[in-house]
């Protein structure tokens, strides 16, 4: 029987590799495999690009980006909420945060209410301040006449003059802990990782006085001095290397703060 002219290309054909020296053999031997003749199809432009779609086919992509958020975690949220919190992973983009402790984490609705606290010791403490410095009450109330907030903010300007204001700081802080507890419901024993956050935007506002009156980074790093802190000075550098106005600042030091122990 005749052979068609296809079979001839069809049949399976013994493989014939070419004459591999010594060094090659035992290299072969070593690796576990002969080196291809032409390596171009394996190389490729982005090096980074092919380890992380091997990482992702490995499934050590998430594991590698959790790694780098537990190293950074410290450094942004500072020391303190460092110490009761951890990040735990990260899905869809979502951080993941586990509370070490329950009676330091906070529902959203009081976070919301909280927040609306951090906005009215805002106004406690730079009246606190003014009153410090020798301003008389109808001097503070003149300050926010005709603001939005006009009626609450005066309430606060009367009640500061009315009460006893020994630190301005420390009164600050009791008053947003008082608020805290009466409107949006916190007991005094679960506010002290809230202080900590609202301090932090504390800081913030107060930094943002000095760069407004184009006073040096130093002379706010000296003025924060006593707190012996570097987040205080990464908050500072933060409003320094920022253009944003005031409220937007110090509330993105208290929103960050928050969020993480919040939800």
């Amino acid at each position: 029987m005749a052979r068609r002219a296809d079979d001839f290309w069809n049949e399976k054909k013994p493989r014939f590799r070419r004459y591999r020296g010594t060094k090659d053999r035992a290299l072969a031997e070593f690796r576990g495999y002969w080196e291809p003749d032409d390596t171009s199809a394996f190389v490729h432009d982005d090096i980074g690009e092919v380890i992380g779609s091997t990482l992702k086919k490995l499934g050590l992509k998430q594991r590698f980006d959790e790694d780098q958020v537990r190293v950074a975690w410290k450094e942004v949220v500072g020391d303190f909420v460092a110490q009761n919190s951890q990040p735990v992973g990260v899905n869809r983009k979502v951080l993941l945060v586990h509370v070490l402790q329950p009676a330091v984490h906070y529902t959203l609705d009081e976070a919301a209410r909280m927040t609306d606290c951090v906005a009215m010791t805002d106004t406690a403490m730079y009246t606190a301040m003014r009153r410090a410095a020798g301003k008389t009450e109808e001097e503070a109330l003149h300050i926010f006449s005709g603001r939005r907030d006009e009626e609450r903010d005066a309430a606060i300007v009367r009640q500061v003059y009315a009460d006893k204001v020994s630190n301005v700081w420390d009164y600050s802080v009791g008053y947003f802990q008082r608020c805290a507890s009466t409107q949006a419901g916190v007991p005094a024993e679960r506010l002290e990782l809230a202080s900590y956050c609202m301090q932090r935007q504390m800081i913030g506002g107060l930094a943002y006085a000095f760069r407004a009156q184009e006073r040096p980074r130093q002379a706010a790093y000296d003025y924060f001095a006593k707190f012996n802190s570097p987040v205080v000075r990464e908050i500072i550098n933060s409003v320094y290397d920022s253009n944003a106005d005031r409220d937007t600042l110090r509330l993105q030091q208290w929103n960050a703060c928050i969020a993480a122990i919040s939800g």
